[in-house]
């Protein structure tokens, strides 16, 4: 594709004709403030002082603002340690990203997936001693926030313990475990809706990326819902698949989608 019209070609080939970067990795961000709180919430009473804090908390802090704990530093710094030992050096099945580097990628707009890139890239360049991601004139990372990688809108969940959305979505919580690929969160949006509208239109920017930038790897970093939408749209999973990976298939801090 890279002919020197590439711009004209990105152009006018339908969007289904065009390839996609031979290399994503589309990974969750590390353990962040809020699912500590939330854990710790689990274990409280209704009326403990500490639960009506956490319950404020949760109220009154926007969800991208949100933080990486230690523990979740260390988890995506152990991702960027696999990832450079994986993906970015040769090993059994050769070199997975041409060239051993990342050609670009994206971060969602939450500080806890920009923290998680920083981090991970961080440590994968150290292990490689070189820069894990193709680098701008002025030499930082080609690394852009999409608004696109944003977690699921979960509605009212977004702000509420799990108890109190229990309390108060007892029915909504039932509708879900029984179609959760086409049940929506109360006030927010189903996974299907996600898969539509979000990465859907994240794919086409990558074959973008492709046809004019000849990218042929990329690093996103983003949610867990986010990635198990992009997991779906890329394997082209069937709602019955979904079921059972849903099932089998947990999407914990730092996992990866390659």
């Amino acid at each position: 594709v890279n002919t020197g019209n590439n711009l004209e070609i990105w152009q006018n080939t339908p969007q289904q004709n065009l390839p996609l970067p031979d290399v994503q990795v589309w990974g969750r961000h590390g353990q962040a403030e809020h699912q500590v709180l939330l854990a710790r919430a689990d274990k409280l009473e209704p009326g403990d002082p500490e639960l009506a804090e956490i319950e404020r908390l949760m109220a009154e802090t926007p969800d991208k603002d949100w933080n990486l704990t230690p523990r979740g530093m260390a988890e995506v710094a152990c991702g960027g340690l696999w990832k450079a030992k994986h993906l970015l050096t040769p090993g059994p099945y050769g070199l997975i990203v041409p060239g051993g580097i990342f050609d670009g990628g994206y971060t969602s707009a939450a500080k806890r997936a920009q923290q998680s890139a920083a981090i991970e890239l961080l440590a994968a360049q150290s292990f490689l001693t070189r820069s894990a991601i193709k680098l701008d004139a002025r030499g930082d990372p080609i690394l852009p926030i999409d608004f696109r990688l944003r977690e699921i809108n979960l509605g009212e969940q977004t702000s509420m313990t799990k108890q109190a959305y229990l309390e108060k979505h007892a029915d909504n919580i039932a509708r879900r475990a029984v179609d959760p690929l086409f049940t929506a969160y109360r006030d927010g949006s189903t996974l299907a809706e996600h898969m539509d509208i979000s990465i859907r239109s994240m794919l086409g920017t990558l074959k973008r990326d492709t046809v004019t930038r000849g990218s042929k790897s990329a690093a996103l970093f983003t949610h867990g819902r986010t990635v198990r939408a992009a997991a779906l749209t890329l394997r082209r999973d069937t709602p019955e698949d979904f079921a059972r990976i849903e099932a089998e298939e947990e999407i914990k801090n730092a996992t990866m989608f390659i």
